[in-house]
């Protein structure tokens, strides 16, 4: 189950610095903590979608789709007033939801960056988090929302397994 983590920890690593994100030691392991949990989710995901489908075709299929819907429903490129409400439900589904909040909160909070007005003079000073509608909310707690929902694609992923896609020769 853990190995992902030596590829993860060399680009992680080499990501993180040169993005020029904080040097502080704190916010960096937290980063790497979150990036351990979104790999743990994307593959509890990919196991899900495998297990789900008949064949190796509807996987290829299915699991952009759902990527794009999940990408769309994250809150990087629409905030949720922005999303239609038919399809806004599907951001609890999201890992990427939980971990993009959860990089957002790490590496942005307390950080405050200024709005301009049209001829470029300072306006007021605004939290960057308010800005994604992100303010308060606990960073541990989106940390482990995405853990559960790692282990619960894996549960769903065991449960297909378990009692769809039996035909294969392997039952005895």
């Amino acid at each position: 189950p853990f190995n992902h983590f030596g590829p993860t920890c060399v680009y992680g690593i080499v990501v993180y610095f040169m993005s020029g994100m904080s040097t502080d030691p704190a916010t960096f392991f937290t980063h790497f903590f979150i990036y351990q949990m979104l790999v743990w989710a994307s593959i509890g995901f990919f196991l899900m979608i495998s297990a789900v489908s008949p064949n190796v075709d509807l996987a290829s299929l299915l699991a952009p789709v759902f990527f794009v819907i999940f990408f769309l429903v994250t809150g990087f490129l629409l905030t949720d007033d922005a999303i239609p409400a038919w399809i806004r439900w599907a951001k609890y589904l999201a890992f990427t939801k939980y971990s993009w909040v959860s990089f957002m909160i790490n590496q942005y909070e307390g950080t405050m960056v200024s709005s301009l007005d049209s001829d470029g003079n300072e306006v007021a000073r605004v939290s960057v988090l308010s800005q994604f509608q992100l303010e308060g909310v606990d960073l541990w707690e989106q940390i482990g929302i995405l853990f559960a929902v790692g282990c619960g694609y894996r549960l769903l992923g065991f449960l297909a397994l378990k009692y769809t896609n039996t035909r294969v020769g392997l039952e005895n």
